[in-house]
This record gives structure tokens, sequence and C-alpha cells, in this order.
């Protein structure tokens, strides 16, 4: 609003420079002289008065052709941001489902064998470990220190997994075995969906900023 007013200011003080420089000439030159009544010195002036008010429409149409110029890099750049905006987040959704789709199958342990119940879950915690290393450019909010303290709990809790799952599959299953494991199953899932809802809360918030 503020560059609206000045503009205006600018323009109104453009044309009043140019009015005076046509004006003020003649004034100087022909104040001591009569009135005409010739219709050729009628003429003359109207030929002077339409010289300056052609000068200001040439001013006037740049100073307006200068204004829609701006104001269509602005809306240009405008549509090309939001068009950034909307590529980037979709290239951050497709990503962030990768990883959710990983760490999800890491912990659906029904009907898989020992061998590869222990490689989902090492699988999962390489890919979140790249994801947490490599995905900053994506996700700079992975610098925060809460969502370190997720990733760092889930990958802390698979590391805790994988030699319960060995000792359960290996020798005959106690409850307090069974207990163990669904339990840090169920702390591994918590913090494992509150690390992708954050994720998924930056790319609106980014977004619709």
């Amino acid at each position: 609003m503020k560059d609206i007013f000045t503009n205006k200011w600018i323009g109104i003080s453009l044309l009043l420079v140019v009015l005076l420089a046509g004006f003020i000439p003649f004034f100087f030159v022909f104040k001591d002289s009569m009135i005409s009544k010739s219709i050729s010195d009628w003429g003359s002036f109207g030929s002077y008065l339409s010289g300056v008010i052609g000068v200001i429409n040439v001013i006037v149409f740049i100073y307006i052709t200068y204004l829609v110029s701006k104001l269509d890099d602005k809306r240009n750049k405008g549509q090309i941001d939001a068009q950034h905006k909307i590529v980037l987040s979709q290239f951050r959704q497709n990503e962030l489902d990768k990883l959710s789709q990983k760490l999800d199958s890491a912990l659906d342990l029904a009907g898989e064998e020992k061998y590869m119940i222990i490689h989902k879950i090492s699988s999962a915690g390489i890919s979140l470990t790249n994801f947490i290393n490599r995905a900053t450019y994506l996700f700079p909010i992975i610098n925060d220190h809460k969502i370190k303290i997720y990733a760092e709990n889930i990958l802390s809790k698979y590391d805790q997994l994988i030699p319960i799952v060995e000792e359960i599959y290996g020798n005959p299953i106690e409850s307090w075995q069974e207990e163990k494991l669904e339990t840090k199953v169920q702390f591994v899932l918590m913090q494992t969906s509150v690390l992708i809802e954050e994720l998924r809360k930056f790319i609106l918030d980014d977004l619709n900023t």
C-alpha cells in the first residue's frame, strides 16, 4: 500500500513539472501582451498547448506502462512461487509416503519368518537413518531437536527389538517375552505416528505460507 501511494505522488509531481515547464516560458514571453483577437494567434496557441498536452500524454502512457509491467512481474512471480511450492510439497509428500510405508511394514510381524522380521526392522532403521541424514533439504524441520528425539527413540527401539525377536523365535515363547515385544512395538508405532504427523504438518504449513 505504501508503494502505491509513493508511486501516485511521483506521477502527480511529474505531471506538475511538465505542466509548469510548458506554461512558465509561455507566460514570461507573453505576459505583457494583450489578448489577441487573431484566429492565427489562437491557432498557434492551440498548437503550442497540444504539444504540451502531447508530452504529458506520452509521460502518462510511459508511467502506466511501467506500473502495468510491475504488476505483471509481481503476478507472474507469485504464480511461479505458488507452482514451485505445489511441486515441492508433492515431492515431499511422495518421499514421506515412502518412509511411512517402510516404517509401518517393519512392524507387521504376523506370519513372518524370523530372518524376514529382522531384515525388515534393519531395513527400516537404515531407511530412517538415511532420511534423517539426507532429507534436510526437503524437510528443514528435521534439524529440530524434537524431530531428532523422535527418530532416535525409534532407532533405539529397533535395536532392542532384534534380540527380542531372536529370543522369542529361537526359544519357547514365554509370556514376559511376548509382553516385552508388544510393549516395544506399541512404543515404536506411537513414535512413528508422531514423527510422520509432524512432517506432514510441516508440509501443509509450508504450503500455506
